[in-house]
Protein backbone atom coordinates (compact mmCIF):
# COMPACT_ATOMS: atom_id res chain seq x y z
CA UNK A 1 0.00 0.00 0.00
CA UNK A 2 1.19 3.74 -0.57
CA UNK A 3 0.00 6.37 2.22
CA UNK A 4 0.37 9.55 -0.07
CA UNK A 5 1.08 12.92 2.50
CA UNK A 6 0.23 16.39 1.75
CA UNK A 7 0.24 19.31 4.07
CA UNK A 8 -1.90 21.86 3.55
CA UNK A 9 -2.53 25.76 5.18
CA UNK A 10 -4.64 28.07 3.21
CA UNK A 11 -4.21 26.00 0.03
CA UNK A 12 -7.71 26.20 -1.81
CA UNK A 13 -7.83 26.11 -5.03
CA UNK A 14 -4.85 24.66 -5.91
CA UNK A 15 -5.00 21.84 -3.51
CA UNK A 16 -8.06 20.44 -5.12
CA UNK A 17 -6.04 20.22 -8.66
CA UNK A 18 -3.25 18.42 -6.68
CA UNK A 19 -5.44 15.69 -5.11
CA UNK A 20 -7.21 15.14 -8.84
CA UNK A 21 -3.75 14.75 -10.62
CA UNK A 22 -2.75 12.59 -7.61
CA UNK A 23 -5.84 10.48 -7.81
CA UNK A 24 -5.26 10.31 -11.65
CA UNK A 25 -1.77 8.72 -11.46
CA UNK A 26 -2.48 6.45 -8.09
CA UNK A 27 -5.46 4.89 -9.09
CA UNK A 28 -3.88 1.87 -10.28
CA UNK A 29 -2.24 1.58 -6.95
CA UNK A 30 -3.77 0.24 -3.61
CA UNK A 31 -3.76 3.61 -1.98
CA UNK A 32 -4.44 6.75 0.90
CA UNK A 33 -3.80 10.16 0.73
CA UNK A 34 -3.30 11.77 4.26
CA UNK A 35 -3.94 15.61 4.42
CA UNK A 36 -2.69 17.46 7.16
CA UNK A 37 -4.09 20.67 7.71
CA UNK A 38 -1.63 23.38 9.59
CA UNK A 39 -2.97 26.45 10.99
CA UNK A 40 -5.55 25.91 7.53
CA UNK A 41 -7.95 28.70 7.88
CA UNK A 42 -10.00 27.79 4.55
CA UNK A 43 -13.60 25.65 4.39
CA UNK A 44 -11.25 22.87 2.98
CA UNK A 45 -13.43 19.77 4.32
CA UNK A 46 -15.58 20.88 1.31
CA UNK A 47 -13.35 20.56 -1.46
CA UNK A 48 -11.90 17.14 -0.37
CA UNK A 49 -15.18 15.53 -1.17
CA UNK A 50 -15.24 13.33 -4.33
CA UNK A 51 -11.25 13.68 -5.12
CA UNK A 52 -9.68 10.47 -4.78
CA UNK A 53 -10.79 7.58 -2.89
CA UNK A 54 -9.87 7.18 1.08
CA UNK A 55 -8.84 10.47 1.70
CA UNK A 56 -7.83 11.12 5.67
CA UNK A 57 -8.35 14.63 6.73
CA UNK A 58 -5.64 15.21 10.13
CA UNK A 59 -5.08 18.62 11.88
CA UNK A 60 -1.83 20.20 13.63
CA UNK A 61 -1.59 22.83 15.66
CA UNK A 62 1.26 23.94 14.32
CA UNK A 63 2.40 26.22 10.93
CA UNK A 64 5.60 23.39 10.36
CA UNK A 65 4.91 21.96 6.94
CA UNK A 66 7.69 19.24 8.55
CA UNK A 67 5.91 18.47 11.33
CA UNK A 68 2.41 17.90 9.34
CA UNK A 69 4.76 15.59 7.07
CA UNK A 70 6.05 13.80 10.46
CA UNK A 71 2.16 13.55 11.68
CA UNK A 72 1.00 12.13 8.60
CA UNK A 73 3.95 9.44 8.40
CA UNK A 74 3.00 8.48 11.74
CA UNK A 75 -0.72 7.63 10.74
CA UNK A 76 0.04 6.24 7.27
CA UNK A 77 -0.55 2.67 6.75
CA UNK A 78 1.41 2.00 3.74
CA UNK A 79 4.86 0.67 3.28
CA UNK A 80 5.83 3.32 0.56
CA UNK A 81 5.28 7.15 1.34
CA UNK A 82 4.87 9.47 -0.97
CA UNK A 83 5.08 13.42 0.13
CA UNK A 84 3.71 16.43 -2.35
CA UNK A 85 2.89 19.72 -1.49
CA UNK A 86 -0.33 20.92 -1.79
CA UNK A 87 0.53 22.91 -4.67
CA UNK A 88 1.98 20.06 -7.30
CA UNK A 89 0.51 18.50 -10.70
CA UNK A 90 2.09 15.04 -11.46
CA UNK A 91 2.71 14.01 -15.14
CA UNK A 92 1.19 10.75 -16.59
CA UNK A 93 3.01 7.36 -15.63
CA UNK A 94 4.96 9.33 -12.59
CA UNK A 95 4.18 6.79 -9.86
CA UNK A 96 5.40 4.09 -12.59
CA UNK A 97 8.76 5.14 -12.62
CA UNK A 98 9.30 6.21 -9.13
CA UNK A 99 8.54 2.65 -8.08
CA UNK A 100 10.80 1.07 -10.58
CA UNK A 101 13.60 3.07 -9.47
CA UNK A 102 12.56 2.18 -5.54
CA UNK A 103 12.28 -1.67 -6.78
CA UNK A 104 15.37 -1.83 -8.34
CA UNK A 105 17.87 0.53 -6.56
CA UNK A 106 20.23 -0.78 -4.12
CA UNK A 107 20.09 0.46 -0.55
CA UNK A 108 17.54 2.62 -2.41
CA UNK A 109 16.63 5.93 0.00
CA UNK A 110 14.72 8.74 -0.99
CA UNK A 111 13.72 8.73 -4.48
CA UNK A 112 13.23 12.31 -5.84
CA UNK A 113 11.29 13.52 -8.82
CA UNK A 114 12.06 15.99 -11.40
CA UNK A 115 10.25 19.47 -10.91
CA UNK A 116 9.18 22.20 -13.69
CA UNK A 117 6.97 25.30 -12.91
CA UNK A 118 3.74 25.39 -14.23
CA UNK A 119 2.94 26.91 -17.69
CA UNK A 120 7.01 26.68 -18.40
CA UNK A 121 6.86 23.98 -20.62
CA UNK A 122 10.79 23.74 -21.42
CA UNK A 123 12.54 23.74 -18.40
CA UNK A 124 12.91 20.63 -15.96
CA UNK A 125 14.95 20.94 -12.40
CA UNK A 126 17.05 17.90 -12.12
CA UNK A 127 17.80 18.57 -8.15
CA UNK A 128 19.79 20.15 -6.32
CA UNK A 129 24.16 20.68 -7.34
CA UNK A 130 25.43 20.54 -3.82
CA UNK A 131 26.94 23.89 -2.70
CA UNK A 132 28.24 22.87 0.50
CA UNK A 133 29.56 26.73 2.10
CA UNK A 134 25.89 27.01 1.99
CA UNK A 135 24.80 23.70 3.29
CA UNK A 136 22.45 23.90 0.26
CA UNK A 137 22.52 23.61 -3.39
CA UNK A 138 21.45 25.60 -6.58
CA UNK A 139 18.71 24.22 -8.98
CA UNK A 140 20.30 22.34 -11.54
CA UNK A 141 19.00 21.72 -15.30
CA UNK A 142 21.43 19.49 -16.15
CA UNK A 143 20.36 15.62 -16.41
CA UNK A 144 22.89 12.91 -16.17
CA UNK A 145 21.10 10.09 -17.79
CA UNK A 146 17.38 9.07 -19.23
CA UNK A 147 17.51 5.76 -16.07
CA UNK A 148 17.23 6.74 -12.50
CA UNK A 149 21.00 8.20 -10.92
CA UNK A 150 22.04 8.58 -7.85
CA UNK A 151 21.14 12.00 -6.10
CA UNK A 152 21.95 13.46 -2.65
CA UNK A 153 19.31 16.25 -2.75
CA UNK A 154 16.63 17.76 -4.39
CA UNK A 155 13.44 19.36 -3.00
CA UNK A 156 10.67 18.12 -1.27
CA UNK A 157 8.20 19.26 -2.70
CA UNK A 158 7.63 15.75 -4.46
CA UNK A 159 9.65 11.86 -3.61
CA UNK A 160 8.94 9.02 -2.49
CA UNK A 161 10.63 7.00 0.18
CA UNK A 162 9.86 3.94 1.92
CA UNK A 163 8.22 3.52 5.28
CA UNK A 164 11.06 1.48 6.74
CA UNK A 165 13.90 3.92 6.25
CA UNK A 166 11.91 6.94 7.23
CA UNK A 167 11.47 5.51 10.50
CA UNK A 168 15.25 4.15 10.42
CA UNK A 169 16.47 7.93 10.31
CA UNK A 170 14.08 9.00 12.61
CA UNK A 171 12.27 11.58 9.89
CA UNK A 172 12.02 15.30 10.31
CA UNK A 173 13.63 17.05 13.21
CA UNK A 174 10.44 18.30 15.83
CA UNK A 175 11.43 21.56 16.37
CA UNK A 176 11.69 22.29 12.57
CA UNK A 177 9.65 25.49 11.94
CA UNK A 178 7.19 26.25 9.03
CA UNK A 179 9.71 26.47 5.87
CA UNK A 180 13.28 25.45 5.11
CA UNK A 181 16.04 22.63 6.18
CA UNK A 182 14.26 19.98 5.60
CA UNK A 183 15.70 19.18 2.50
CA UNK A 184 18.90 18.80 3.55
CA UNK A 185 18.61 17.38 6.80
CA UNK A 186 16.63 14.51 5.62
CA UNK A 187 18.44 14.20 2.29
CA UNK A 188 21.78 13.93 4.14
CA UNK A 189 20.51 11.87 7.01
CA UNK A 190 19.64 8.72 4.99
CA UNK A 191 22.78 8.91 3.05
CA UNK A 192 25.08 9.22 6.06
CA UNK A 193 22.88 5.97 7.46
CA UNK A 194 24.36 4.30 4.06
CA UNK A 195 21.09 4.19 1.87
CA UNK A 196 21.55 6.20 -1.73
CA UNK A 197 19.27 8.60 -2.56
CA UNK A 198 18.37 8.34 -6.32
CA UNK A 199 16.00 10.56 -9.21
CA UNK A 200 13.90 9.06 -11.50
CA UNK A 201 14.35 11.85 -14.13
CA UNK A 202 10.82 10.96 -16.00
CA UNK A 203 9.11 11.21 -13.62
CA UNK A 204 7.94 14.91 -13.41
CA UNK A 205 5.68 17.11 -11.58
CA UNK A 206 4.76 21.04 -12.24
CA UNK A 207 4.87 23.04 -9.01
CA UNK A 208 2.19 26.12 -9.14
CA UNK A 209 4.52 29.19 -7.79
CA UNK A 210 1.57 31.57 -6.35
CA UNK A 211 2.10 33.41 -3.44
CA UNK A 212 1.74 31.52 -0.52
CA UNK A 213 -0.85 32.57 2.25
CA UNK A 214 0.75 31.71 5.21
CA UNK A 215 4.84 33.45 5.69
CA UNK A 216 8.00 33.04 7.71
CA UNK A 217 11.15 35.01 8.93
CA UNK A 218 14.78 34.75 8.61
CA UNK A 219 14.81 33.89 11.95
CA UNK A 220 12.63 30.21 11.68
CA UNK A 221 14.38 29.70 8.40
CA UNK A 222 18.08 30.48 9.49
CA UNK A 223 17.32 28.33 12.57
CA UNK A 224 15.52 25.27 10.38
CA UNK A 225 18.97 25.10 8.23
CA UNK A 226 21.23 25.48 11.56
CA UNK A 227 19.39 22.50 13.07
CA UNK A 228 19.86 20.58 10.31
CA UNK A 229 23.78 21.08 9.97
CA UNK A 230 24.69 20.76 13.28
CA UNK A 231 22.61 17.39 13.50
CA UNK A 232 23.92 15.97 10.99
CA UNK A 233 27.23 17.61 10.46
CA UNK A 234 28.46 18.73 13.80
CA UNK A 235 30.52 21.78 15.30
CA UNK A 236 32.48 21.78 11.72
CA UNK A 237 29.00 22.14 9.61
CA UNK A 238 27.47 24.30 11.67
CA UNK A 239 30.27 26.82 11.81
CA UNK A 240 30.50 26.78 8.28
CA UNK A 241 26.95 27.51 7.57
CA UNK A 242 26.84 30.40 10.39
CA UNK A 243 30.34 31.89 8.25
CA UNK A 244 27.65 31.73 5.43
CA UNK A 245 25.07 33.54 7.08
CA UNK A 246 27.35 36.05 8.45
CA UNK A 247 28.18 37.31 5.03
CA UNK A 248 24.41 37.29 4.19
CA UNK A 249 24.38 39.86 6.93
CA UNK A 250 26.93 41.77 5.45
CA UNK A 251 28.17 43.55 8.79
CA UNK A 252 25.17 44.76 10.31
CA UNK A 253 25.76 44.69 13.67
CA UNK A 254 22.31 44.16 14.57
CA UNK A 255 21.72 40.55 12.46
CA UNK A 256 24.64 39.41 13.49
CA UNK A 257 24.33 39.45 17.20
CA UNK A 258 20.76 38.30 16.79
CA UNK A 259 22.53 35.22 14.19
CA UNK A 260 24.82 34.21 17.16
CA UNK A 261 21.45 33.70 19.62
CA UNK A 262 19.77 31.74 16.81
CA UNK A 263 23.50 29.85 16.36
CA UNK A 264 23.12 28.65 19.91
CA UNK A 265 19.25 27.93 19.88
CA UNK A 266 19.50 25.55 17.39
CA UNK A 267 22.83 23.59 18.52
CA UNK A 268 20.45 23.44 21.54
CA UNK A 269 17.69 21.83 19.92
CA UNK A 270 20.07 19.77 17.78
CA UNK A 271 22.71 18.32 20.20
CA UNK A 272 20.38 14.98 21.27
CA UNK A 273 19.84 14.15 17.60
CA UNK A 274 23.13 14.81 16.58
CA UNK A 275 24.61 12.76 19.08
CA UNK A 276 22.28 9.62 18.00
CA UNK A 277 22.88 10.14 14.57
CA UNK A 278 26.64 9.66 15.14
CA UNK A 279 26.43 6.68 17.36
CA UNK A 280 24.14 4.99 14.30
CA UNK A 281 25.57 6.74 10.59
CA UNK A 282 27.90 4.66 8.64
CA UNK A 283 29.42 7.77 6.79
CA UNK A 284 30.12 11.10 7.57
CA UNK A 285 28.71 14.13 5.97
CA UNK A 286 32.04 14.92 4.16
CA UNK A 287 32.34 11.66 2.54
CA UNK A 288 28.26 11.62 1.44
CA UNK A 289 28.96 15.60 -0.02
CA UNK A 290 32.50 14.65 -1.30
CA UNK A 291 30.79 11.69 -3.07
CA UNK A 292 27.93 13.98 -4.65
CA UNK A 293 30.56 16.49 -5.92
CA UNK A 294 32.93 13.62 -7.33
CA UNK A 295 29.73 12.05 -9.27
CA UNK A 296 28.27 15.35 -10.65
CA UNK A 297 32.08 16.15 -12.16
CA UNK A 298 32.53 12.54 -13.83
CA UNK A 299 29.12 13.38 -15.21
CA UNK A 300 29.72 16.54 -16.88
Amino acid sequence: MISIIIPACNEYPQIAFALDSIAQDFRSFDHEILVIFNNNEDEAPEYLKGRGRNIRLLESDSLSCWKARSLGAKEAKGDILFFFDAHILIEPMSVHRVLGTMENAENCGIVWMAMRYLMDTHRILYGYDLKPEKFWGNWTSHRRGKESYPLTMSGAAGFAISNEVFEAVGGYHDSFGIYGGGEPYLAFKVERFGYRNQISPDSVFAHFNARRKYSWNNDDLWRNFLIAAYSTGGDVWLEKLRNHYLKVCKGNPTYKSRLDEIVAEAKALAITDHLWIEKRATLTLDEVIDRDLNERKESE
